[in-house]
């Protein structure tokens, strides 16, 4: 049975629902007080990593992460997310954001097993109530056990990125499964990087795809002050630049990532 709860973030709606015992929160309605997308946090190479690695830890136990619904009369659409994402979405949203949602998963954790008791069967006596409490007990337990086994996937990913979200070159070729100077090499051919003054970089139509990042890191050389490029792969770039990987070394996507891109996109 559902149990719809909503609650109110600085005077924006944020719907979380229990639905199979399971709480689950509107990720389109999430993003609307920060002015982003859920799609947009949907496609990061993180966030479709730690999908996978979830989907591969629940393969016994499967479980829906991402609820697409279709909007009513006045058209639109809702994207619901999973409790074990809801967090990620909120970090990347806000800190302070993340923090409120903690706490209504908090409050949303505590009351289901009363909800759905009340609604379906009260334990008669000790012993129905005990073997409830096991029961309930068991199920808790294999959830942890199933986000420890997917928790090593996810943090080799999550240490490379830095606070804004980036990827050095370096990073980037090791997710991708290459080397550095492999990479540079295969971007300068797809004409992507070109290389000038001792330095390969982007040119300024992939940097406006939002595929990179350029700072100027500046050093005292002899008393001098000067300057250089510094390259960063935004999680966009990189997923872009494996599809381009994958079809010039004719390997596809594995089976879970397949499995994931193909989910269609909802309106967000």
């Amino acid at each position: 049975m559902n149990q719809l709860q909503v609650f109110n973030y600085q005077g924006f709606d944020v719907e979380f629902e229990l639905i199979d015992g399971h709480v689950y929160a509107n990720a389109t309605a999430m993003c609307k007080p920060f002015g982003k997308q859920a799609n947009d946090w949907m496609r990061l190479t993180t966030t479709i990593r730690y999908v996978n690695a979830l989907n591969g830890a629940n393969r016994e136990n499967p479980v829906s992460l991402i609820i697409s619904r279709k909007g009513g009369e006045g058209g639109g659409g809702s994207t619901w997310i999973h409790e074990k994402l809801i967090l990620k979405l909120a970090q990347w949203l806000d800190v302070d954001f993340e923090i409120w949602c903690d706490e209504q998963i908090a409050k949303l954790i505590r009351q289901p097993q009363q909800i759905v008791t009340s609604q379906y069967y009260l334990p008669q006596n000790h012993i129905e109530a005990l073997q409830a409490y096991l029961d309930q007990l068991r199920v808790t337990q294999e959830q942890q056990l199933q986000i420890e086994a997917a928790q090593p996937k996810v943090e080799q990913y999550d240490r490379t990125m830095n606070a804004e979200g980036t990827y050095t070159v370096a990073e980037a070729a090791k997710m991708i499964g290459t080397g550095q100077n492999r990479l540079f090499d295969f971007l300068r051919e797809q004409n992507i990087f070109f290389y000038q003054r001792g330095h390969n970089q982007p040119y300024q139509q992939y940097v406006d795809l939002g595929w990179f990042k350029v700072r100027q890191k500046t050093f005292n050389r002899g008393g001098k002050e000067e300057s250089y490029p510094q390259l960063f792969v935004t999680p966009k770039g990189v997923e872009a630049i494996r599809k381009k990987w994958d079809a010039a070394h004719k390997s596809a996507p594995t089976t879970s990532e397949t499995a994931f891109l193909a989910i269609p996109n909802a309106t967000a």
